[in-house]
């Protein structure tokens, strides 16, 4: 799966839960974070990678660079939920059903904090601490976490979760 279906997935589920409230499109930091999640629960509980590309490090967080530059042309901080934005019903078939649960339940859980307070918390974790080189943030192919590393840390996360 390509981390633009991914991040086209999370923009459809937006759409239907705020089918009345045109003004709560996702904005695109949001979206990367949204993304760096998923792919974390998905590494920890299936052994696998929910898409293929790399996340960096970068200044405000987790970054899958494809998916940023494949929306970075839209004005302003906000993605319309609009066709060509989204995921469509035919595209969304090709998805596994551990996918889209992990994706919908991703939205549900982080889905309810501002992009801020997840930048915020992403700046707090193991695998944006560890990778994030500040002499580098200018460079857009430096300060790739490892998916492993990623894996590492939500593993933890989920066995923390699961001892309540």
């Amino acid at each position: 799966m390509k981390a633009v279906d991914v991040a086209k997935y999370f923009i459809t589920i937006n759409g239907q839960k705020n089918s009345d409230d045109e003004g709560n499109n996702l904005s695109k930091l949001k979206l990367q974070k949204l993304l760096y999640y998923a792919q974390g629960y998905y590494l920890a509980l299936y052994n696998k990678a929910l898409f293929d590309e790399e996340i960096r490090a970068w200044e405000h967080g987790p970054v899958v660079k494809e998916v940023y530059d494949h929306f970075k042309n839209i004005q302003g901080n906000f993605i319309p939920t609009i066709k060509k934005n989204t995921l469509g019903e035919r595209e969304q078939t090709c998805m596994s059903l551990e996918q889209k649960e992990t994706i919908e339940e991703v939205y549900e859980l982080m889905g309810q904090y501002s992009a801020w307070k997840l930048r915020e918390k992403t700046h707090n974790e193991t695998p944006w601490l560890e990778t994030y080189d500040e002499k580098n943030k200018s460079n857009a192919e430096a300060n790739i976490i490892p998916k492993e590393t990623i894996k590492k840390y939500f593993k933890n996360y989920i066995k923390d979760e699961e001892e309540f």
